[in-house]
Order: structure tokens, then C-alpha cells, then sequence
């Protein structure tokens, strides 16, 4: 053990600029490794959370504003171009794994409440309309700035929001199209409700009715432009409005006030912009834009996203390779110098696996003092060390080992012949 350690004081003593250089080497290496290795994380972990976990299933369709001003009075007009609006609705629901629907709110004001002793407890305040009212200095009352709020909802809703019912039904076809002022409109309520409302009561409107069709489990939501809505508060309609507007023609009605600008994808491998675009394309259609709503889109970027996972573990083996190159070339140098006094200590019965057992440890030491500036560099840009220790140690390591084998073969060849016959001494 003795000879082991006056090796490693010699060749620290003896070599300083050969030394230095390999601990400057070896303090890259290190750095290089986490930095690879931190980016290499950064992106898998990236490309499995945006490509793996939180796919977006609702997205919005959005488009120009000439084209939606265009498209605005299509429906006001009829004009040939509604009607292909309506193919494109058609061939999108068509599609197993797509359904095209309408989700937002309807502000109730109370006013136009009939059985308030029901929904008084129920009814939500306006803040900004109420300030607003109070500095307009205009006469109010209460029910001016306190609503119901009603959503409405696709007739599959239960598929569209994954949601489930404490009891009762969910929506069907035969719903949306029930447009008759003597026939309730089908509700469904938020879990609130149900301290108060069962199955088949009626929630009275001016000139409009619903009757309680289903009550929802507790703490049902939805993903509704980008944020969650919980719908324990919220009474559901497959009616685009409420209450019904009976001065006009069913079908007038949903031409007005229905706008299926969101879609939902029940497929997490399929680019939904890629298939709006087909239709809208062979239809001749305006433009959409497909923005995801509750998730990442996946698209033809995932392909390139994967490439990228590749293309930096490559380029970590490239550096790291590099690495272990230059690491070598410096430590070959320093043992051609040294190799007489191998040569002695080897004519002086020391074995050659404690000459080399010394300079593993000696690299080992170097690699430990190397580990202290990465460690530094990343408490001081990031507050915590972002890769852990042990594999930036494995992997520069495996460096220092892999650029110790040149250094192994020469020395095996180390022997008092060569000692003379190459005058080393």
C-alpha cells in the first residue's frame, strides 16, 4: 500500500502541467456529461409528458376574421356556402373518432326566474356587472346582477366529458330536437342541485320550462377553453340557448345561436388538424385552425420530436467519445514519460497491477475534485443539482477508465530489456 501512495505523490509532484491539464479535462468531462445528460432528461421527459400522458382530446376550431365574418353571414343569408358548411359538419361527425359540439355558458339572470324559491340558493353575483351598475348611478335591484348559469352541451356529453350520474339520464337526439313552449326542455343539474331538485321536478323560466332528466356525480368537470369548470354549480342543456327563443323556426334557431367550433378526438394517435384540413380542403371550405384545448396536439412534429430524443444521446456518445480521446492522449503522454521509472520499479520487484492500481486511484481522486465545479455550476444556475451524482460519476467514470487502457498496454510492455535497449534511463 506504501508504494501505491508514493506513486501517487510522485507523479503529482512530479508531473504538475501534465496534471493540471488532466484535472482541466477531466472538470469538462464532467460538465459535459451533465450537460448532455440534462438536456438528454429534459427532452425524453418532454417528449414523453407533451407525446405520452396529456394528449389533447377537445380542441377549437378556430379561423380568420374575414373568413369568420364570411362565415357569419353564410348562416345569416343561407348562401350556398352554409350548405357545404354543413357537409363538412356532416363528414367531421362522421368519422368514428371525431364529434364537432358547442360548450359554454348561459348567464340566467334571475329576473328571468319564475320559481325563485327553488333556485335562490343558487343564484351567483356578476361583480363586474354589479360595479358596473353602481357606477352607472342608475336605479337596480338585485336581480340585475345575480344569475343561473346553465351550460350548454353536446347530446353526448357523457362521452365528450367523461362524465358520469348520481341518477337519471343522460341527453339524446330526441332532446336537441324538442322545440314545442308546451314541452319542457330536458335538464341535467350539478350535484349542488340535488339537495333540493329530484328527478322530473321543473325549473320555471319566462316563457320557457326544463324538467330535471339526471343529476350528476359530485365534483364533474370539464375542459372549456383552456381552464376547468366544474359543473356541481351548473345546469345542463343540449340547447345552444336559453330560454328558447320561440319567435322563430327550430331550425333558424340553431342556425343563430348554434356554433360547433370545438371538436372532440377520442383517438390520442391521430393529428386532428391533418383530418380537419383533408375536409375542409375537398370541400373547399374555410380554413380552420385547430388549437388543443386540454393537452398538446400531437402532429407530424411528434416524428421529429422522437428524432431529436436520437439525435442528443448521439451526440452525448460523439462528446463523450471526444472526451475520452483527449482524456487518453494526455495520460499516454504523461506514462512514455514515466515509463523508466516503471521500469526500475518493476526491476525492483514491484508488481505492475499496483503501478497500475496507483494511477486508477489517482484518477479516481481527480475525478472526485472534478465533480465539485459541476456540482457548484449547477447550485449556482439552477438552485439543486438537476442530474443526479452518481451518474454523472458513472458516466465520467467509464471516461477515465476507458482513456486508462492505453496507459495499461504500455506499461505491460514495461521490462528491463526495453529499459536498456531504448536507453531510457
Amino acid at each position: 500500500m506504501r508504494v501505491i501512495i508514493n506513486n501517487i505523490f510522485r507523479s503529482v509532484k512530479n508531473h504538475p502541467k501534465a496534471n493540471l491539464v488532466i484535472l482541466l479535462n477531466m472538470i469538462l468531462c464532467s460538465m459535459t456529461v451533465f450537460v448532455l445528460l440534462q438536456n438528454y432528461y429534459f427532452l425524453r421527459n418532454h417528449f414523453d409528458k407533451h407525446y405520452g400522458y396529456e394528449i389533447a382530446r377537445h380542441f377549437s376550431l378556430e379561423m380568420s376574421n374575414d373568413e369568420f365574418r364570411a362565415k357569419a353571414s353564410d348562416k345569416l343569408n343561407k348562401s350556398p356556402m352554409y350548405y357545404v358548411g354543413q357537409e363538412v359538419n356532416k363528414e367531421i361527425n362522421s368519422n368514428p373518432h371525431l364529434t364537432l359540439y358547442q360548450a359554454g355558458e348561459t348567464a340566467v339572470p334571475m329576473w328571468l326566474v319564475e320559481d325563485r324559491t327553488k333556485l335562490e340558493d343558487y343564484k351567483q353575483i356578476d361583480d363586474g356587472m354589479k360595479e358596473g351598475l353602481l357606477r352607472s348611478g342608475e336605479r337596480f335591484s338585485e336581480d340585475d346582477y345575480t344569475y343561473i348559469y346553465f351550460m350548454n352541451v353536446p347530446v353526448n356529453a357523457e362521452k365528450v366529458f367523461n362524465l358520469t350520474l348520481k341518477e337519471g339520464r343522460f341527453f339524446n337526439e330526441d332532446d336537441k330536437k324538442a322545440f314545442d313552449p308546451d314541452v319542457p326542455f330536458p335538464v341535467i343539474l350539478g350535484n349542488d342541485f340535488a339537495a333540493t331538485f329530484k328527478l322530473g321536478d321543473t325549473i320555471d323560466l319566462k316563457g320557457d320550462k326544463g324538467v330535471v332528466v339526471g343529476i350528476l356525480e359530485d365534483n364533474m368537470y370539464m375542459s372549456l377553453w383552456g381552464y376547468v369548470m366544474y359543473l356541481d354549480d351548473r345546469i345542463l342543456t343540449v340547447h345552444p340557448i336559453v330560454p328558447r327563443d320561440f319567435s322563430m323556426s327550430m331550425e333558424d334557431y340553431y342556425i343563430l345561436y348554434e356554433d360547433l367550433n370545438q371538436v372532440y378526438c377520442d383517438d390520442p394517435t391521430m393529428d386532428v388538424q391533418k383530418e380537419i384540413n383533408r375536409i375542409t380542403a375537398a370541400h373547399g371550405y374555410y380554413t380552420y385552425e385547430t388549437n388543443p384545448i386540454d393537452g398538446i396536439e400531437i402532429s407530424e412534429t411528434k416524428d421529429v420530436s422522437s428524432k431529436n430524443v436520437a439525435l442528443i444521446g448521439v451526440l452525448a456518445l460523439i462528446a463523450c467519445i471526444i472526451c475520452t480521446c483527449s482524456l487518453s492522449s494526455v495520460l499516454y503522454n504523461r506514462t512514455v514519460q514515466d515509463r523508466s521509472v516503471f521500469c526500475i520499479y518493476m526491476c525492483c520487484g514491484i508488481p505492475l497491477w499496483k503501478i497500475n492500481l496507483s494511477l486508477i486511484i489517482e484518477m479516481l481522486i481527480f475525478l472526485g475534485v472534478s465533480f465539485f465545479p459541476t456540482y457548484a455550476l449547477s447550485i449556482m444556475e439552477y438552485e439543486k443539482l438537476l442530474v443526479p451524482a452518481w451518474q454523472i460519476l458513472t458516466f465520467s467514470g467509464i471516461i477515465v477508465l476507458v482513456s486508462l487502457i492505453p496507459v495499461f498496454k504500455i506499461n505491460r510492455e514495461n521490462n528491463l530489456d526495453m529499459l536498456i535497449r531504448d536507453k531510457i534511463v
